[in-house]
Formats: structure tokens, sequence, C-alpha cells
């Protein structure tokens, strides 16, 4: 039973636990993609370009920092990060020669046009954030 309920909780995935599918591409809009899904109260609060997942490869993509409305912030400025990659962004994974205060961004969604990562998936007031990123930022092509 408790391994129904983990399939059920997680994107599609292939053997290396990112959803894969080469029959869709990343959406033409990432930012209205996202808020389509954003439960009530949560809000794209910045958009960085030019950016990486932290603790991985440098690299030139885009990050959406997204927030709660009501929450008061200490270290980090929002409950959760997606980052949208190049396609052809090379990550070999957390980098070892840092010290991690927090968790490392997870490799969530790789298919035609990018790679997505997603630090904050473990946020209680939104329990499905992957499986709804996932299916709002792929079209079938």
């Amino acid at each position: 039973m408790a391994i129904f309920s983990v399939l059920i909780l997680s994107c599609s995935r292939d053997k290396s636990g990112t959803e894969s599918d080469h029959g869709k591409a990343l959406v033409s809009d990432p930012k209205s993609a996202i808020e389509s899904v954003l439960p009530e109260k949560w809000y794209i609060k910045n958009i960085e370009t030019g950016t990486h997942p932290f603790y991985r490869e440098e690299g030139n993509g885009t990050a959406y920092y997204l927030a709660i409305e009501g929450v008061r912030y200490f270290k980090a400025q929002y409950s959760a990060t997606l980052w949208i990659m190049p396609e052809d962004y090379s990550d070999t994974g957390r980098k070892n020669d840092l010290q991690n205060q927090t968790n490392t961004p997870q490799l969530i969604l790789e298919t035609k046009g990018g790679k997505v990562f997603l630090w904050g998936d473990w946020n209680s007031e939104w329990p499905t954030m992957k499986e709804d990123l996932c299916g709002a930022l792929t079209e079938i092509r």
C-alpha cells in the first residue's frame, strides 16, 4: 500500500528518477504555466535570469522564486524555487566540495527544451507541487 502511494505522489519517472518523455516539450510561457497551478495564496515572488540551481554546476537558466502570502521569511525569502535550465545544461549532480545548508535542488523534469530543478517540494501547503509543476510545464508535441 505504501509503495502505491509513493507512485501516485511522484511525477512519472524513468530509471534515473526524473520525468522524461520525448513526446513532450517545455511550454513556451513557463511563467503563465507556473501561475496556472499555484495554490491559493502562492505567488511568483521574483524571477531571475542567468542563474543555476544552488549546489549544482554553473549554467544560464531562469529561476522562479515562489512564496506564500502572509508568511514571514527569515533566511530564504521564498518557500520554493524552480529553475528552468537549457536542454544542453550539463549537470553532474550535487557539488561535493560544498557544505550544504539545505537540501540540494532536484532534477524533476527533463524533456525537449530544457531541464527543470526544484527546491522546496516538501512544503505541506502544496503536497502535489512536483506533479503539478511537471504537468503544467510540458505540452504534447
